[in-house]
Parts: structure tokens; C-alpha cells; sequence
């Protein structure tokens, strides 16, 4: 049941380039001095490149937020948390400059722009209240209260573009979460993420909440929920990753874990949980649907206690017929969506679950008992039927559209998902009150897919 994914590596790659990317184009823009109203930052050099502010990475500890460190060519970012501090790398470009106009807030910096004039002047750093000592999770149940709706798009590459076909902004609240890699990564402190990326889309008006997953290794994620430190570890790390980027919160995405794991999986949510709500900020959990115990990918999630702190469950609605399947089915059908969404609703309340769809489907090949398969993405599905010559059938119970065919006498079938399909499972949102929907992923849709979906909403 798990996500479609490329390696951490690689993710940590792409972002790495991104970023770099980013950095390249920025250095090749027109840029202008600025002079400095203030005096105390007499000596200090600020540059303003494409309506932003660009200085020296020491800049930032003017705030009185934050200290800045030097290893190497890398600079970091130490921040309270709790009762002490933690150091995350900050993005700088080739000319080793940060960008105050993305920093400034969360270090303490704000500032009035005269763009004309080439002037800036700092305000007078807010005088931080000392927060008051960590107090230890309690255990007594809580009630969670959403203010309304969400639709969440994975974006595992970091892909997001406004200028894009997007859902269009409506009463829900729409969020996007990249996908930055393992807990094992992060906790070192030393990656850095695309801060182009988290302006342009809140910017947009759209939520950033990245997921972190556990690459699916269930002897290690073992070893880590039974850490105690390990935890507390990553998570100062997330809160200082959280407070340095802006983020809006985090999707944790923690599969195919042992069954016997579940109890400290949610003490461990529990901890995220209170953490990012002191904040002010938001945690979802990606679960699957209630299946066998002692499954590895369904036996592992306490659902009932996960929904007692974090904000949202959601639900991963496909894979109803898994890539290894010796049988062809459905990813995600209507009917079957259906049966396992009241058993759920049980153990979550309807508007802290969220449910998931899929933007792609499986072509299968060859007769039940000895079949494969290949994802077919919604960006696709057109040009594979013109190719392939098959005219699918719609299907009443699965509400999808079905074909069945031969190809030098081989069995292929599939059961596509598209904007039909995907428009009748959203509207079981509506028929149980649920929190919201989420899609996997961003880019394996067609553009015409959102505007079927905005009707449905």
C-alpha cells in the first residue's frame, strides 16, 4: 500500500540541485545596493536583486532570534527550542549571500523597502517573551478542532508551479507537502530545502506541510521508537526546521511497520503532535485501511489513538489491488472505497479524516495467477487509449471505466482512473462528512483534472 517512490537519496538530490538551481539563476539577475537607514548596521552590505533583499547570513542574527554558525561554506541557523537551541543549515547562493526577504520574519527582521530610492530601514527587533518550560505530554484525551475542509496534493519532487492548473481557491484550505525524506536525514541537520519553493506556493495561498517518511525500513523504524532520545532528537530538529523555513506544519508517512511498533508509533505522533501544536501548527499521518492485525502495512497504526492528537488521518485510498497482486483489480474502486471508509469512521472522527486518492492506475498484463503490472499516471490515460486502440466500458459498482484486450495474444486490462472516476470517489467525501481529500502526486495529473474536481467539490 505504500507510496510510489524514488530513493531518499535522490530526493535529497533533487532538492540539493533545486536549490543550487535557484541560486545560479538569482546570481545571473540584475542586483542593486541598498543603502541602510539604520545605523547600528553600519558596515553591513545588503544587495536588492528581483524586488528581494539578499545580505551576509551573519545579517540574520540581528533579530536577536537566532545565531548564525560557519562550517566550512556552510552556514546554519541555531534557534530556540524549548529550553535550549537547535542548528539547521541555512540555503545560501554561490555568492554566499541569504535571502533576508525570505528569513527575515522567522529571525526577527522586519523591515520597510523603498525600492525606488534603493533605501531599506530595519525596525526595531521585537523584545522575544521567554516561553515557558516544555511541559510533558499528558496522556488525557483531546479533542481536535479543524476549521474546515483540506485538499492535499503530494508533491514528492518539489515540482509545485502556481502558474499551473491548480485546484482553485475555494473554502477549503489547500496544502501541498513535498516530500523531504527520511527522519534519519533530517535528524542530522545538515540538509537544506528550496526556499523558492515554500514562497511561491504560500505565496499562492497555498499551506506547505512537507512529509517525512521512514523509508519504509521496519527494523530501523523499530530501533527508533524504542529511542526515546532518537526521537527528541529529530523532533527539536523539526520544530527548528519548522521555525527557520515557516513552514505550516508536517505529513508524517511512516509504512510497513511491525504490528508490535503501533502503541509507541502513536506515543511518538503524540509527541510530534503537541510539539507542532505549540506552535500553532498542523500534523497529518498517512494511514491505510483496517485490514489484517498482523499486517506489516495495516496492523501497524493504533487509528483510534492517532486521532486523539494529530489533526488529520489520511487515508491512503488505493493500492486496493497492490503492484504484486497475482490477480488484476482496481487501485482505487468506488465500491471498495466504499466498504472501508465506515469501518474507519469507527475509529476517527469524520472531519480529522482525510481521503486519498490516486492520480494514476495499473495496466495489467497476462491471466489471473501470473499477471504484472505498469502504472499507468492520468497525464496518460488519453494518449495510452489512442495508442492501444481500446474503447473502456464504464462500470457501475467501480464507477470506473474498464477495458479488456489482447496484444499478440496476451491479456491486458485496466481500470482507469481519470476525471470521471475521480469526480464520483471525491463526492464520498461529501457523503461522510470527511475532512477533506488528498492525491498522490502532483504531476501525474492532466490539467483537465481540476476542474473536473472543483465541480465535484
Amino acid at each position: 500500500m505504500k507510496h510510489i517512490w524514488m530513493s531518499v537519496a535522490a530526493a535529497t538530490l533533487l532538492l540539493t540541485v533545486s536549490t543550487a538551481a535557484a541560486a545560479a539563476d538569482t546570481a545571473a539577475s540584475t542586483e542593486s545596493p541598498l543603502k541602510i537607514r539604520n545605523k547600528e548596521w553600519k558596515g553591513e552590505t545588503l544587495v536588492l536583486r528581483d524586488g528581494r533583499v539578499y545580505g551576509a547570513p551573519e545579517a540574520l542574527a540581528r533579530g536577536g532570534r537566532w545565531e548564525i554558525t560557519k562550517e566550512g561554506s556552510a552556514y546554519f541557523a541555531s534557534v530556540p527550542v524549548g529550553e535550549g537551541r537547535e542548528s539547521v543549515r541555512l540555503p545560501v547562493g554561490k555568492d554566499g549571500l541569504a535571502d533576508i526577504s525570505f528569513f527575515g520574519d522567522q529571525a526577527g527582521l522586519t523591515f520597510k523597502l523603498n525600492e525606488k530610492k534603493k533605501e531599506i530601514k530595519f525596525d526595531k527587533p521585537k523584545q522575544e517573551k521567554k516561553k515557558k518550560k516544555d511541559k510533558k505530554r499528558s496522556d488525557a484525551k483531546k479533542k481536535i478542532k479543524n476549521d474546515g475542509e483540506v485538499l492535499v496534493m503530494w508533491d514528492p519532487d518539489s515540482d509545485f508551479d502556481p502558474s499551473k492548473p491548480f485546484f482553485e481557491k475555494g473554502k477549503e484550505k489547500r496544502i501541498v507537502s513535498p516530500g523531504w525524506g527520511a527522519y534519519s536525514a533530517m535528524s542530522t541537520g545538515r540538509l537544506y530545502y528550496p526556499i523558492d519553493y515554500i514562497d511561491r506556493a504560500q505565496k499562492a495561498g497555498v499551506l506547505v506541510m512537507p512529509m517525512v517518511n521512514n523509508d519504509f525500513d521496519a527494523d530501523a523504524t523499530s530501533v527508533f521508537l524504542k529511542d526515546e532520545k532518537a526521537q527528541d532528537a529529530f523532533l527539536r530538529r523539526l520544530a527548528a526546521y519548522t521555525e527557520v523555513y515557516g513552514l505550516d506544519g508536517w505529513n508524517i508517512d511512516f509504512e510497513n511497520m511491525d504490528p508490535k511498533d503501533a502503541a509507541r508509533f502513536t506515543d511518538f505522533m503524540a509527541d510530534t503532535a503537541d510539539l507542532m501544536h505549540g506552535m500553532g501548527k498542523k500534523v497529518s499521518v498517512d494511514i491505510t485501511a483496517i485490514g489484517d492485525a498482523d499486517s506489516y502495512w495495516s496492523g501497524c497504526y493504533d487509528r483510534k489513538g492517532l486521532a486523539e492528537h494529530v489533526d488529520y488521518e489520511i487515508l491512503m485510498g488505493y493500492d486496493q489491488t497492490a503492484a504484486g497482486s497475482s490477480h488484476a483489480g482496481p487501485v482505487s474502486a468506488y465500491d471498495w472505497l466504499d466498504r472501508v471508509l465506515p469501518p474507519l469512521l469507527e475509529e476517527v472522527p469524520a472531519d480529522q479524516l482525510v481521503l486519498g486518492l490516486p492520480f494514476y492506475t495499473r495496466v495489467w498484463t497476462g491471466d489471473d495467477g501470473s499477471v504484472s503490472s505498469d502504472v499507468l499516471t492520468v497525464y496518460y490515460t488519453d494518449e495510452f487509449a489512442r495508442k492501444h486502440k481500446i474503447v473502456p466500458r464504464w462500470q457501475t459498482k467501480e464507477r470506473q471505466f474498464y477495458a479488456d484486450w489482447r496484444e499478440g495474444g496476451v491479456r491486458r486490462r485496466v481500470w482507469l482512473e481519470e476525471e470521471r472516476s475521480l469526480a464520483e470517489k471525491l463526492g464520498l467525501v461529501e457523503k461522510y462528512k470527511l475532512g477533506g481529500a488528498a492525491f498522490w502526486r502532483y504531476g501525474f495529473e492532466a490539467p483537465a483534472v481540476y476542474s473536473a474536481l472543483d465541480k465535484a467539490l
